[in-house]
């Protein structure tokens, strides 16, 4: 990632703007969804972008594009993208997923 887009990334994550999403966000589904979607009820404390703001910016406050996680699946979420950057898949694979994860 360049320097341009960690700094553009630092500022909107530090506005008041995301703040304000961040805690409605927190307030409607205080729940980590991903645990959820396992059968487990685990409080959530942070919101994802379920696609980056370095691939999508212009859904940085979209409200379909975040969700609630808790530290350790937000944490394996992050890791594995950041994996997936390193080791780029074919456009179609990339494409797919990008399908799966707006339905």
């Amino acid at each position: 990632m360049s320097d341009k887009i960690r700094i553009r990334n630092h500022r909107f994550y530090s506005s008041a703007a995301w703040q304000k999403v961040r805690v409605m966000k927190l307030q409607h589904n205080p729940l980590c969804e991903e645990c959820e979607r396992q059968g487990i009820l685990n409080p959530g404390n942070e919101i994802d972008h379920i696609i980056s703001i370095t691939i999508r910016w212009d859904l940085r406050l979209s409200w379909d594009n975040l969700q609630t996680l808790c530290k350790p699946c937000h944490s394996r979420k992050t890791m594995e993208e950041n994996k997936e950057a390193m080791n780029p898949k074919p456009i179609d694979q990339m494409a797919r997923k990008l399908k799966d994860l707006l339905k």
